[in-house]
């Protein structure tokens, strides 16, 4: 399957922000990439612990707070040189972190917001296309890492709104990295 991004929906050089990683690793050495999914609140660091539970409770800037941080698998790259990488954020009633994932369980929205972006500190951006947004199981086979993949893959994790403790993923597709 080819996918084309509409024109419309590309960053350009010239229009995309930029970030200081540079004063963002001075905060916080942890960070790994910025994500960015255009019509959405996602607009978020992202840092990787040396597991997958500190961030769940503390922010980017290492305080406690309920919303936690977006975050890297532990197991993963920190290059995202994996054929698949995870990255997790709660599902905040407000708003906020990954809550804007649920907006691509409407096929029409999906159609119309593709497009993902992610900010690395060697100024490249991959550029993910977003193929599809479903419940999984936590403990089932999308999570595991280590796994061939026919493209490379980017998974958001977020916990679902029911207490059923099932596990929403948004993006699964192609990506592109595009220099300064």
């Amino acid at each position: 399957m080819r996918m084309t991004i509409p024109k419309e929906q590309m960053e350009t050089m010239e229009n995309r922000p930029w970030f200081d990683f540079k004063a963002l690793k001075k905060i916080n050495p942890d960070i790994v990439a910025w994500i960015r999914i255009p019509d959405t609140s996602i607009d978020y660091p992202v840092v990787q612990g040396n597991d997958d539970s500190y961030y769940l409770t503390h922010t980017f800037k290492k305080t406690e707070h309920v919303a936690g941080a977006i975050f890297l698998d532990s197991d993963n790259n920190a290059d995202f040189s994996d054929d698949k990488n995870i990255i997790y954020g709660h599902n905040m009633k407000d708003g906020s972190m990954f809550r804007g994932l649920r907006n691509f369980l409407d096929d029409e929205f999906l159609k119309e917001h593709r497009i993902l972006y992610l900010y690395l500190p060697d100024e490249g951006v991959w550029i993910f296309v977003i193929v599809k947004c479903e419940y999984t199981p936590a403990d089932g086979d999308a999570f595991l890492l280590g796994t061939q993949e026919e493209v490379p893959t980017l998974l958001l994790s977020t916990c679902g709104t029911d207490a059923s403790n099932v596990w929403s993923y948004g993006v699964k597709g192609r990506k592109r990295k595009v220099g300064r």
